[in-house]
């Protein structure tokens, strides 16, 4: 793969923005079928992992085999010239993932703001292509190798310090930083944690509370040393320029935080949707799809299969695609305004995850499947199930449960954003 041209990207900017814009559109317009692509991706590449943490479900359940095809791959690729952030993590190891290093170049090349979460223990074996990433967090929880093996199980603490040193040295613009789970085992450790941080050279230290896990829980008695900890861990990070982020309020230090998917929605999305069950995949099962491949090549275009002149006249007519939709849409918002309305949630019109599974998934909080990855991005990210869903957020009568109750941070996803282009659309109106 070539180095992307001046002439590329500025093509991939301006189908990025259009694309953007149009998505705004058709959230604010209600939607229930659109031609704009989720500005927002995620990626769990495969459900295999070489650790077993204590707080993780690899250590709990017996969890099935699944990775994404080649086909589901270069679907994901070629959408990439669309997407403005993508976030890679899930149920495995990214970094196990033999294709990685085919896929993450292509996050460079089509300018998507990207992010990796990862075990540290591979990162030496991938320097150079994590190189082409914005930004890294890299699983630490504790300041000892007693605490951090315990609750990393198969984890070598030494080899991930010496590891994130590593990563460090090939660049100092990409951002580094810890993804480090707060429990009752290294409550008492996050000033040490910052300290290695700091020694590292990492820029960010982001702490979550430890979900279920009940052996691990965090407790009423346990804020006053988190708070001490707290105090000391940021006034080391001010004298070091390093950025904590504290996601974990007093609330967390309880029982039973979470909610879980209702019966009442899982038999409705049988019913609306009742060929798409996750499809098993073969441990055995080669990587290639060609056939597959072929015949999706016949019916469209891999843009990033073509060479250079042609995968930017590719690009151009997918602007001109996006404008024609953008010219009727915002013709209406213009003659139309009462019609601008910010929905429920907007998950489903600005955000897609790519599971191991080979299926699609709603939003950042309901683990409900919405139909093929191949299928639903293939379509532009649409299915029956995501249509009705939208038509429901649209209206502010959620279709499902999980939804009506939903309180997660992501229950209005890119709310704010959201909000903000409606407010810029109205003024440009009057």
């Amino acid at each position: 793969m070539s180095n992307a041209t001046p002439a590329l990207n500025e093509t991939v900017f301006k189908l990025k923005s259009l694309n953007a814009h149009l998505n705004e559109l058709e959230t604010l317009l209600g939607k229930e079928h659109l031609l704009s692509v989720p500005t927002h991706l995620e990626i769990d590449f495969l459900s295999e992992c070489n650790l077993r943490c204590q707080m993780c479900h690899q250590a709990k359940y017996v969890m099935p085999h699944g990775k994404l095809t080649e086909l589901q791959l270069n679907k994901l690729i070629d959408r990439l010239p669309y997407i403005e952030t993508a976030m890679i993590a899930g149920l495995g190891e990214p970094l196990l993932y033999k294709k990685i290093g085919d896929f993450l170049p292509f996050l460079r090349r089509y300018a998507v703001q990207s992010h990796l979460f990862t075990n540290g223990m591979l990162i030496d074996k991938h320097l150079d292509t994590l190189k082409n990433l914005n930004k890294i967090s890299i699983s630490f929880d504790g300041d000892n190798k007693d605490t951090f093996e315990f609750l990393r199980s198969r984890a070598d603490f030494d080899k991930i310090v010496k590891n994130m040193a590593a990563l460090r040295s090939t660049s100092s613009d990409l951002c580094l930083a810890t993804s480090t789970v707060i429990s009752s085992k290294n409550i008492n450790e996050i000033v040490g944690i910052v300290k290695i941080a700091i020694e590292v050279g990492l820029n960010e230290v982001h702490l979550s509370p430890v979900d279920h896990t009940p052996s691990l829980e965090l407790k009423k008695t346990d804020i006053a040393n988190f708070t001490a900890q707290i105090e000391q861990a940021q006034q080391l990070a001010q004298s070091a320029n390093l950025t904590i982020f504290n996601n974990i309020k007093t609330e967390d230090f309880r029982e039973d935080r979470n909610s879980e998917i209702s019966k009442e929605d899982k038999q409705n999305v049988s019913e609306l949707f009742p060929d798409s069950p996750p499809t098993p995949q073969n441990p055995q099962e080669k990587d290639e799809d060609l056939d597959a491949i072929k015949i999706l090549s016949s019916n469209g275009v891999f843009v990033h299969e073509l060479p250079a002149a042609e995968e930017r006249i590719e690009l151009e007519h997918r602007y001109r695609k996006l404008k024609t939709r953008y010219n009727e849409l915002f013709k209406v918002a213009l003659s139309e305004p009462n019609r601008l309305k910010i929905p429920d949630c907007s998950a489903p019109w600005k955000y897609t995850f790519a599971r191991s599974n080979g299926q699609a998934r709603l939003c950042p909080y309901a683990d409900i499947d919405v139909g093929k990855v191949e299928d639903v991005l293939g379509a532009d990210y649409n299915s029956p199930l995501l249509e009705k869903i939208r038509r429901s957020l649209a209206d502010k009568r959620p279709l499902l449960a999980v939804c009506q109750n939903c309180t997660d941070d992501h229950r209005k996803f890119r709310g704010k954003e959201t909000k903000s282009y409606l407010n810029s659309l109205i003024a440009s109106i009057k």
